[in-house]
């Protein structure tokens, strides 16, 4: 099939330029595809591209085959694929009568374009076709004039341009079921095309054609600022002499439909084979140099090879069309797009234009989109600074075996000789670098034929950089005072604290700076006051973000008391029924009702977390917390130094509250003392060194009020704790 489009001629010089200003210089936003001057762009690279002509696949009615053809079409490289948007005239179509839009039609295009999208390429949505295949242009014109008038007609009369602009604001404006965008903002859309292969032989002059495609892609331009609009034509021309592709025979002029300020690319179909134009190869050849250099220099606008083929069998196909294919992409005429008709999953009978994806035309095709792959390189390049580091990255280049990685002190000053090659990721981090000093890169795919283009260029300035902000803060309230702890910051040097007497009313004036633990004690407060707080980490880079809020009311309280009422080395971790009648945390325990704590007990910890054993039969080890469980766990809380357990009681009782200790894994050699703490007032109420408990042991106290349990370590790699119980 064949898509034409076409060019205004004479148009006011004023209006062109205020055309040229509204719909070619402006850069459309992220991941769409757009021209500037000669090359197509995407997010500021240029672009080109293999394709694929599936023509059915927004019309076919079978999901799961359009999710078969999209994705040989990403294996083999293709990455844009060009497709009917219409389909005018039965009760099935998208039109099925003149105005009138089918749904479940459209939701069959909206799911190909989404479908093609997933799989990395952007399509081409053509609206129109100048044959009768799906009721075209014809269609058109017999619905407004009746039976019998030419196809020719389309272009001039009113009504049919009417009903076609109708059509296009439809789509145009239409939200994809499946993505929740509209058709114009959607950057899977590559381009739009105005029709398949348009043409006029009733005006061999051109104008009668270009006049249409002038108003036709003024009017999509103006819907539609973030698209490129294409003629589909079939790069004929116009004049004199026995060649019916360049004498005006088709009534298409395509150095003037091209030159139109709203047609940003160009598009050419061959078919030049014995069974089809019959034309020899070096006709073939001079012609996809001609409307190369027609579009590139006379016009300064890229060209798309867009539909090729030949009816012949397979080893011819393969020979003709590689040679052919050779000639456009070669440096000379250099065509930004590459589209073959057709490669599907299924081969056509006899002598036939459509071919598989794995016969030798569909490797040759797939070898071409190597080659235009490489023309650009691996495409979003970009570099992050860290510490005396460059993180580099980049998307696969379809073809690459390896990347090499180029860089630079200044500007496109990125030397020919890597820094570094046989890269087979597609990150890499360049360390070794001086903080404040700025690098320039750029990276290369590179395969056993070839080495493509350089990408676009990253630039990165490796500095210090300020922490992480801290997490897990806590806040333990207590006597005119709130005892806050949190987890510690990588790189962070000094902590600041903020406080606010409402929720994120945290003021940018820190109430405490150069804390280099990770707890601190804000004092002089107002019992029965709420305070919020939060924290930052600093260092030589700077100071992070705040970390979580947390707040705390200060209360007067009453001393807290706590007894020691014994040591059980028998019981072990066979709790249930013994410990924990009111309730309990086992560290680690994920099974179902844990933690269960009482209602009158407020429980905090600043321990490591660790799992020693999640499942075991071992009788050292705590039961599973889950009803009916007869599973145990050896895991524990734990820290080298020091951690806490706040424990507040509030209901004015005594309780005994136990602490399970296991040294699973020490053979007696860790040992612990554990400081029971007035969490108010930090009077040490009791005291209880714990050691060789590798068959573990309980510590029992009788508590009442706010405590803190302070854990030690005395003797091996860390202090451990498994568990605290109440009753």
């Amino acid at each position: 099939m064949r898509t034409i489009l076409k060019l205004g001629a004479a148009v006011n010089i004023i209006c062109m330029l205020m055309l040229l200003t509204q719909y070619c210089f402006a850069v459309p936003p992220s991941n769409f595809a757009y021209r500037s001057g000669r090359n197509f762009m995407l997010n500021g690279q240029k672009f080109y591209y293999g394709g694929d002509n599936l023509y059915y696949l927004g019309i076919n009615t079978d999901n799961a085959h359009d999710d078969v053809l999209t994705a040989s079409c990403q294996t083999a490289g293709v990455t844009v694929i060009r497709m009917w948007a219409f389909n005018n005239g039965a009760s099935y179509a998208i039109q099925p009568t003149l105005g009138t839009w089918n749904e479940t039609a459209l939701q069959q295009l909206d799911y190909a374009v989404r479908d093609a999208e997933i799989h990395g390429e952007k399509v081409i949505l053509t609206l129109n076709n100048y044959w009768s295949d799906f009721n075209g242009m014809q269609w058109y014109v017999d619905q407004v004039e009746g039976t019998g008038h030419s196809v020719d007609d389309f272009y001039t009369n009113s009504g049919c341009q009417t009903a076609f602009k109708n059509y296009i604001s439809m789509l145009l404006n239409r939200t994809n079921h499946y993505t929740g965008i509209q058709y114009k903002n959607d950057p899977g859309v590559f381009a739009w095309e105005l029709a398949n292969e348009p043409r006029c032989p009733s005006d061999p002059t051109g104008t009668t054609l270009y006049n249409w495609v002038h108003m036709m892609a003024s009017y999509v331009k103006g819907l539609d600022t973030n698209h490129m609009v294409s003629t589909g034509d079939e790069g004929f021309k116009v004049g004199s002499g026995s060649d019916w592709t360049t004498n005006g025979y088709t009534g298409v002029d395509f150095a003037r439909n091209i030159q139109d300020v709203n047609i940003d690319f160009g598009t050419q179909h061959l078919y030049p084979g014995p069974l089809d134009w019959n034309e020899t190869g070096s006709w073939v050849s001079s012609t996809i140099a001609d409307r190369a250099s027609i579009a590139h220099v006379t016009a300064n606008k890229p060209i798309v090879l867009e539909e090729f083929g030949e009816e012949d069998s397979i080893s011819t196909q393969t020979a003709d069309m590689t040679t052919w294919m050779g000639w456009a992409y070669s440096a000379a005429n250099d065509y930004d797009g590459i589209m073959a008709w057709q490669m599907e999953e299924t081969q056509g009978t006899g002598n036939s234009f459509t071919f598989l994806f794995t016969n030798p035309t569909g490797v040759a095709v797939t070898n071409m989109c190597v080659v235009q792959a490489f023309k650009y390189g691996p495409s979003a390049f970009t570099a992050t600074s860290g510490n005396a580091v460059a993180t580099l990255s980049w998307q696969s280049t379809f073809g690459a075996t390896s990347y090499n990685v180029y860089r630079g002190a200044t500007a496109g000053g990125e030397s020919g000789t890597p820094i570094a090659t046989g890269i087979t990721s597609t990150s890499y981090t360049n360390s070794g670098l001086t903080n404040g000093a700025t690098y320039y890169y750029k990276v290369s795919a590179v395969n056993a034929s070839a080495t493509s283009s350089q990408s676009n260029e990253a630039v990165a300035t490796p500095s210090l950089g300020a922490p992480m902000a801290p997490t897990g803060l806590a806040g333990s309230p207590g006597s005119s005072q709130v005892g806050l702890s949190w987890n510690s910051s990588s790189g962070a040097t000094s902590y600041n604290v903020y406080r606010g007497t409402s929720a994120g009313g945290e003021s940018g004036t820190a109430i405490a700076t150069g804390i280099t633990s990770t707890t601190y004690t804000n004092t002089g407060l107002t019992n029965g006051t709420t305070y919020f707080y939060k924290v930052a980490a600093v260092n030589a880079g700077g100071t992070s973000g705040m970390s979580n809020e947390v707040s705390a009311t200060p209360t007067a309280s009453t001393p807290a008391t706590a007894s020691f009422v014994k040591a059980d080395t028998t019981t072990k971790g066979t709790w249930k029924g013994v410990y924990g009648l009111d309730g309990y945390h086992i560290a680690n325990d994920t099974s179902s009702n844990n933690p269960a704590y009482p209602a009158y007990a407020t429980v905090s910890n600043t321990g490591f977390t660790n799992t020693w054993a999640a499942s075991t039969t071992d009788a050292r080890a705590l039961t599973w917390a889950a009803s009916g469980a007869t599973n145990r766990i050896a895991a524990q809380w734990n820290s080298s130094t020091t951690f806490t357990i706040d424990c507040n009681l509030t209901d004015a009782n005594t309780h005994n509250v136990a602490l399970y200790c296991l040294d699973w894994d020490g053979a007696g050699v860790r040992a612990e003392s554990i400081q029971v703490q007035d969490a108010g007032t930090g009077t040490v109420l009791n005291t209880q060194n714990v050691a060789s408990f590798q068959n573990g042991t309980w510590e029992v106290w009788a508590i009442k009020g706010h405590v803190k349990f302070v854990v030690t370590t005395t003797g091996g790699a860390n202090s451990a704790v498994s568990g605290i119980f109440f009753r």
